[in-house]
């Protein structure tokens, strides 16, 4: 029983109330020092690449996509009181850069995940649903993608090869890719 006469739930272990840490903790202030800087700064090296691809190759309208990161940012920062870096979705982001799904199939399989992932959440359903996403089939979802991407920056070199030549030479010489 908990010290206000509740029975306490217990934890997997089967031996660890779940809010025997609760009892105890106490709230901590938020301190943003160089580190967290870094974190909230560090996030930007794949958003950017997405946002530029989601606008130009996929013709997402740029208000609607700032607009909604922004909206995501805010609300995460208000509930968590803290600013959370807000990722695209990277496997279906993509595939549509990649070609596979048109701006309905995005916006739709965008709001299907969202709601999801948010009733998965909420109903506690989320731990088998992690059983199930083992490292092997994570690790192949990656590299399906990978390969996509690949195939689908040779068949843009070979449009654009004078572009191609140039990009390589320029990351040759800064050390980017090594022969």
């Amino acid at each position: 029983m908990s010290p206000d006469g509740r029975p306490e739930e217990i934890a997997m272990d089967g031996r660890t109330p779940v809010n025997a840490a609760n009892q105890n903790t106490q709230r901590t202030k938020n301190h943003f020092g160089k580190m967290e800087w870094a974190g909230a700064f560090g996030d930007v090296g794949t958003l950017i690449p997405f946002v530029v691809a989601y606008i130009t190759i996929v013709k997402v309208e740029p208000l609607g996509l700032l607009f909604m990161f922004g909206l995501a940012l805010m609300a995460s920062g208000l509930y968590y009181r803290t600013p959370l870096p807000i990722q695209p979705m990277k496997a279906i982001g993509a595939a549509a850069v990649a070609g596979g799904i048109s701006l309905a199939a995005l916006f739709g399989s965008g709001l299907t995940t969202g709601l999801f992932w948010l009733l998965a959440g909420v109903t506690g359903t989320i731990r088998p649903i992690s059983k199930l996403a083992t490292k092997p089939v994570v690790r192949g979802i990656m590299l399906g993608l990978g390969l996509s991407f690949m195939v689908d920056g040779v068949n843009r070199m070979r449009t654009a090869p004078v572009l191609a030549g140039i990009i390589l030479e320029n990351s040759l010489r800064r050390g980017w890719i090594k022969i």
